[in-house]
């Protein structure tokens, strides 16, 4: 069965109950965000895909859901270790005020070698 163009482009049909094509949802076409998947979408909400809020089992994260994850309906959320290249680096606070007071003698050293000071 085809889908209806009236509902696709406008979020609703005027012959909605009597209408022969298919209703699909636009935002289920919209594609899921796996940075979000994996628990932080850097993005945030001007992210163009897909953001599907999870419910977790409380049961499963105080440690055991005596339905398991097939008969369970929340989810189930399993530790997925993350590439490298994705990680996020922490820099120590000697590395950050290494870099500024090294920007900051060359700034110093250009004012000289020009003689603005």
């Amino acid at each position: 069965m085809p889908e209806c163009v009236f509902f696709s482009k406008n979020g609703y049909c005027t012959q909605s109950p009597d209408c022969q094509y298919l209703h699909i949802d636009p935002a289920s076409k919209i594609p899921k965000c796996e940075n979000y998947e994996m628990g932080f979408c850097p993005l945030g909400s001007s992210c163009p895909r897909r953001h599907i809020k999870k419910v977790f089992c409380q049961r499963y994260m105080t440690g055991f859901c005596p339905l398991g994850k097939d008969e369970c309906d929340m989810e189930h959320p399993q530790f997925i270790i993350p590439d490298e290249g994705s990680r996020l680096r922490i820099k120590r606070d000697d590395e950050i005020n290494t870099r500024k007071m090294d920007e900051e003698k060359e700034r110093r050293l250009n004012a000289i070698i020009n003689g603005e000071v």
